[in-house]
């Protein structure tokens, strides 16, 4: 299914669209708004002593490093608190976010027969895309820790050490991205099919390797044209930042921008979420699941 194809799909159910973008940027409201809570406590129980004033203004890096150590030491407290209490917030409301706003596209689709959402399956799948991303942070910093203990602390080969560290990390996003895809994909089978959560994930593992060309084709095509979309709303925006001396209109034009990129973004999204769908569709589930 090609990109063209996915659009029109797209633009011909209109109401798709507005649900999509609808509970994307609900849940981008409530998370921003959660976030802002958060520093807006953190700014208030954060303390500046005039000294520590006087070296941020010193124009000394060594004495702005000092400042900025030691204003974090003591906000660290309470940067953890807020943290422990504000982002399993974040993930919990994208997790009920995205179970019931995909779930309910995923519904609008249009379908040869309609079956019931399998909704405890979709909670399941989305808390395992976010076990998935918390896996890939800790990756991050295992990969990190491994570099550290190859490298000479007394003799560093930084350069070796760049090249350790992202030949690990590679290797370990590379791992993600496939078990993140699996997971995301198997929505489609609990929101269309019906599945439960093993029967999902074995139909997407089997779909995976009887269509590996198609679905690289599709992600492909619309990585390239996001890609595209994004420098262009990037050379876009650097005009307007001659109007940097009237902040209100700076700011306005640039927040447009964005906003009309996050809506472009978004579009292109449901673009590759609509060729899945197709494929699936032009599978055989319940074959593919009884043989997983």
């Amino acid at each position: 299914m090609s990109l063209r194809s996915s659009l029109a799909s797209i633009f011909r159910q209109p109401g798709v669209l507005v649900a999509e973008i609808a509970w994307r940027w609900l849940f981008g409201i409530s998370a921003l708004a959660l976030a802002g809570f958060a520093a807006v406590r953190l700014s208030r129980a954060l303390t500046v002593f005039p000294e520590e004033q006087e070296m941020l203004a010193s124009r000394s890096p060594i004495l702005i490093a000092q400042a900025i150590l030691e204003i974090a030491h003591r906000a660290r407290p309470v940067a953890v608190r807020l943290g422990i209490a504000v982002i399993p917030g974040i993930l919990l409301l994208w997790i009920i976010a995205t179970t019931l706003g995909r779930g309910y596209v995923l519904g609008l689709m249009q379908s040869r027969e309609r079956i019931s959402s399998r909704w405890f399956t979709l909670s399941v799948l989305n808390l395992l895309r976010v076990v998935t991303v918390l896996l890939l942070v800790i990756a991050y910093f295992g990969c990190s820790f491994a570099t550290s203990l190859v490298i000479n602390p007394y003799d560093p080969n930084y350069a070796l050490g760049v090249l350790l560290f992202l030949a690990l990390f590679a290797i370990s996003f590379a791992a993600w991205s496939i078990v993140h895809w699996i997971v995301s994909t198997g929505c489609i089978y609990a929101a269309r099919q019906g599945f439960g959560t093993m029967r999902a994930l074995g139909a997407t593992m089997q779909l995976l390797r009887e269509k590996p060309g198609e679905l690289f084709s599709i992600a492909a095509r619309n990585s390239s044209v996001r890609t595209v979309v994004a420098i262009v709303f990037t050379l876009i925006a650097l005009p307007p930042l001659l109007l940097h001396r009237v902040p209100l209109l700076f700011w306005t034009v640039e927040i447009i921008l964005f906003l009309a990129y996050c809506i472009v973004s978004d579009v292109l999204l449901l673009a590759r979420l609509a060729g899945y769908v197709e494929i699936t569709e032009r599978t055989p589930a319940v074959a593919v699941a009884e043989r997983s």
